[in-house]
């Protein structure tokens, strides 16, 4: 199992990486062509396409890692997973203009084509996931690498950015439904049979689970939008970039680890918060390192200035090895027992939400980073202590738990 987890996990860590390269790519290039409004209205439009496309989705985006990792079929659900994501993204298009609170052609532009991309792969990722879970990543690692190099076209079409980005998210819906294809795929059926209730009442845990997980990461974005001007939130988008971007590192580690850790959990073996919990940690200082060594390149190829852009970085950098261990045991906590990892999330989000309501008349981006990394430290204790109780199999969700 070890070769064949280094071998998936190193594909997709490639994959990734170059991705994320090519999204920087792009990011300078907005920032080039629209200034640093064009970044703020880029960070802000992915957060509110993530959080709608979320809602939408009701969870099974996050169940299907779990799914694929017991070889769970859920075609009917997955065909009302099509059905409202279809809807949210066109909602969010019509409306493009007032979720990138923006009226400039120019940054309208740009929204829309954010919107329609980040739908595509939104629809993509039920599939994707579901594969991940399966141990069989090879059709999301050649969809992001094609997603790549779409991205990179950027440079050649620098007044269409918006149907660039959108192009690239038609990759990993391509990517989604060829990888699936052969037997034992996920393939979507007509929901008939199955209401929208049912289909909550089956998926609800896991949407709060990558709802929870995602606002836990990504806080300060979201309070950014809210209480600072487009121009600061994007200096914060730039400072936070290369931490943020590189906590799927983790995250792709988890989610390859959960059908291994499945069977030997049924085996009486033990989770071993702790080591993870290091392991995390290890992989956030190099992380934090990494950041520290690109910033300047980071800051100028946008067009900003270092000064600006380096109290949020500094601060990403400070709080990045507890971000990452958190990011590490989410999923493996939620494979332990789902309801206290929820109980987690929401004990981080609080601590979070509280501060910024205290500090709200005179927040600035480095404290929005440092409160949201006060509330992952938060999260994590409470994740450790889940895996340490004993286990909740299935996905009825337990939310009787103890503090840590």
């Amino acid at each position: 199992m070890r070769r064949e987890f280094w071998a998936s996990a190193g594909g997709l860590w490639v994959a990734q990486g170059a991705h994320k390269l090519a999204v920087l790519a792009f990011s300078v290039w907005v920032g080039r062509s629209l200034g640093s409004e064009g970044v703020g209205v880029m960070a802000a439009t992915l957060a509110v396409c993530w959080v709608v496309g979320n809602v939408a989705g009701m969870g099974l985006t996050d169940r299907a890692v779990f799914d694929g990792a017991a070889s769970h079929r859920p075609g009917a659900l997955y065909g009302w997973f099509l059905l409202l994501g279809g809807f949210a993204t066109c909602a969010l298009y019509v409306s493009a203009e007032w979720v990138a609170q923006v009226d400039e052609p120019d940054l309208v532009a740009l929204a829309r084509g954010l919107v329609l991309g980040a739908g595509l792969q939104g629809l993509s990722a039920v599939g994707l996931g579901w594969l991940r879970g399966a141990s069989r990543p090879q059709a999301e690692i050649w969809g992001t690498l094609g997603a790549s190099v779409v991205l990179l076209m950027g440079v050649a079409l620098p007044e269409h950015l918006g149907l660039v980005w959108a192009a690239s998210g038609g990759c990993f819906l391509v990517a989604s439904w060829v990888g699936n294809q052969p037997n034992g795929g996920l393939r979507p059926q007509l929901p008939f049979g199955i209401g929208l209730g049912a289909y909550l009442r089956q998926t609800w845990a896991y949407w709060a689970l990558g709802l929870g997980s995602w606002l836990l990461g990504n806080a300060d974005v979201l309070a950014g939008r809210v209480f600072l001007p487009a121009s600061e939130l994007g200096h914060l988008q730039v400072g936070t970039m290369v931490v943020r971007g590189l906590a799927l590192v983790p995250w792709i580690a988890a989610s390859l680890m959960l059908r291994d850790c499945q069977r030997r959990w049924s085996e009486g073996t033990r989770p071993t918060p702790l080591r993870w919990s290091s392991n995390g940690l290890m992989v956030g200082a190099i992380a934090s390192g990494l950041a520290w060594l690109l910033l300047p390149f980071l800051a100028r190829g946008h067009g900003m200035i270092v000064a600006a852009v380096s109290p949020s970085a500094t601060a990403s950098m400070v709080i990045a090895p507890v971000f990452y261990a958190q990011v590490l045991l989410v999923q493996l906590a939620a494979q332990w027992h789902l309801g206290r990892t929820l109980r987690a999330l929401l004990m981080g989000l609080m601590v979070q939400i509280s501060v910024v309501w205290v500090l709200r008349h005179t927040v600035s981006g480095t404290e929005l980073v440092v409160v949201a990394g006060v509330g992952q430290l938060v999260a994590l204790l409470w994740l450790v202590q889940a895996l340490r109780a004993p286990r909740h199999q299935g996905v009825q969700v337990d939310l009787g738990a103890g503090g840590p």
